[in-house]
């Protein structure tokens, strides 16, 4: 076994499998946001119940919502058009339906792609992800910005990404693309 935890925010406990749902710390978090249950319905009154939060700050609340890190929200935002200092209650139905949509399709991705690896990164087969090879904001700062949405029309978006700090981390935006 290997365990690296360059950032510290890791540790290793041993507990029986059926347990694992009793640890205090596991039982604090959010629903899984690759979990069946996790539907546009129940991230709505997750929504409803911190609307007056930047929605950039939610979707890295693990107590909120769990499993969605730095780099996918960055992606996540992106993908859906949004900024992330914008207050919930700024938001569409149409915004929120499609940041849940992108929720679900990029951790999907990332998982497929044995997610995003700088650095030592390994997933637990020993090999490093490959996500990192398909990011369009994140870790970008001072690049052209690949909008999906420009490069459908076969344009480009003449926007720089930049990097601002949400919630003490770092965001990584297209200020032209994400309203």
């Amino acid at each position: 076994m290997e365990f690296s935890d360059l950032r510290k925010f890791g540790k290793i406990v041993l507990v029986e499998t059926d347990k694992v749902g009793e640890l205090p710390e596991i039982k604090k978090l959010g629903i899984d946001a690759m979990d069946k249950k996790f539907t546009l319905e129940k991230f709505k009154d997750i929504l409803n119940k911190k609307k007056k939060s930047k929605i950039g700050i939610i979707l890295m609340d693990q107590y909120s919502i769990a499993g969605i890190g730095n780099i996918y929200r960055s992606e996540i935002l992106f993908e859906a058009g949004v900024n992330p200092e914008r207050k919930v209650d700024e938001l569409t139905n149409a915004e929120i339906k499609l940041i849940f949509g992108h929720i679900k399709e990029i951790l999907k991705k990332a998982i497929k792609m044995r997610g995003t690896s700088d650095s030592d990164y390994r997933d637990t087969m020993g090999k490093p992800g490959s996500f990192q090879k398909v990011l369009k904001v994140y870790n970008r700062e001072g690049e052209r910005c690949l909008s999906r949405q420009a490069l459908a029309k076969n344009k480009k978006c003449d926007n720089i990404v930049e990097r601002i700090q949400l919630g003490q981390r770092s965001v990584f935006i297209c200020k032209k693309c994400q309203k």
